[in-house]
């Protein structure tokens, strides 16, 4: 298969065996989402956009699925790159490796009434030249020089779904740790994580209450950053998806307290 969007996506995929077997190994090639806790359509959620998984946030590299039964394993080694670049950028104090692994697990299960899934993912970076976009803002202006120098990047990550008749629930977390070259800068370590609760209100529309929390900084006290919004999915046809969202933030480091927000979105699946 043979995949190219306007996500700036291009791979070809590989089975080893037939599609429809009970068990199977597929290779990916090229440039794509490493796969990395719950791939949500709207990738503006601090667990996505805000630690690097964005709408522009693609990477180079190879991945390898294996799933038997309700049981599915990735794993793939990338660049280590983000923010829309296509090529491996590596801090100025060159290391061996200076690729990104990513790993992900997921376990599934039907119960007839209800079903859902739970699952766990990783992500090492060596010698990225930039910290992770969690921690835009929170590092000290007099410590931005010496990033460059290099940073590991360390992703750990835990999701949840659940469905039962018309609600369906899910709830993401993901923890993130920088530790820079520069002896100068100090660890930086924060988290973000997403909860929404969604009713199918009749065939094509869904109802949405979410709410959001990040932390850029867990050394500190008072900087965490939450938002909650109000969304109602609209799907008119195969393949489109309409979405209108108000949201209100609170941030404790907001001299006024937060903001509100309405954000319309179409998406078109290719």
């Amino acid at each position: 298969q043979l995949s190219v969007y306007l996500g700036f996506e291009a791979w070809g995929l590989f089975r080893l065996f037939d599609e429809g077997a009970d068990a199977n190994l597929l290779i990916k090639i090229g440039r794509f989402m490493p796969a990395f806790g719950i791939r949500e359509a709207q990738h503006q959620l601090f667990t996505r956009e805000f630690i690097g998984l964005g709408s522009a946030d693609r990477d180079t590299g190879i991945e390898l699925t294996g799933f038997a039964g309700p049981f599915t394993a990735q794993v793939s080694l990338v660049n280590g790159s983000f923010t829309g670049v296509s090529t491996n950028t590596t801090g100025t104090e060159r290391r061996e490796f200076e690729l990104a692994a990513v790993g992900r697990v997921a376990l599934r299960a039907d119960l007839g009434w209800g079903r859902g899934q739970i699952g766990g993912s990783f992500y090492f970076s060596e010698n990225n030249n930039q910290p992770s976009p969690l921690f835009t803002g929170a590092i000290p202006p007099e410590f931005l020089g010496g990033t460059g120098q290099g940073v590991n990047e360390y992703r750990a990550g835990a999701f949840l779904t659940a469905n039962i008749g018309r609600f369906t629930y899910l709830t993401d977390l993901v923890y993130v740790r920088d530790e820079f070259y520069d002896p100068a800068i100090p660890v930086f370590e924060g988290y973000a994580s997403y909860q929404e609760l969604s009713y199918l209100v009749v065939q094509g529309i869904d109802a949405l209450v979410m709410l959001e929390f990040m932390d850029q900084n867990m050394g500190l006290a008072g900087n965490g950053t939450t938002r909650a919004g109000l969304a109602v999915e609209f799907f008119p046809m195969e393949f489109t998806e309409l979405r209108a969202m108000v949201r209100r933030t609170w941030s404790d480091s907001s001299p006024t307290g937060g903001s509100w927000d309405i954000v319309l979105i179409v998406h078109l699946f290719m």
